[in-house]
């Protein structure tokens, strides 16, 4: 992932699938220090914002 590559103040738009997933991952950024807000999120995907912006 570009993950590595954010400098503050960057964010980086990610699709997913609901499910199991989508909460690994949003889980997994937080826990890391990233800022993870859900942006849209129907049945099928979850659209994230990951900013590299200290929780």
């Amino acid at each position: 992932m570009a993950l590595e590559d954010l400098i503050s103040n960057d964010i980086l738009k990610v699709d997913t699938d609901i499910g199991e997933s989508e909460i690994s991952l949003i889980e997994g950024l937080q826990e890391k220090g990233y800022k993870v807000n859900i942006l849209y999120k129907d049945f099928k995907k979850v659209t994230l914002i990951i900013s590299s912006e200290q929780t």
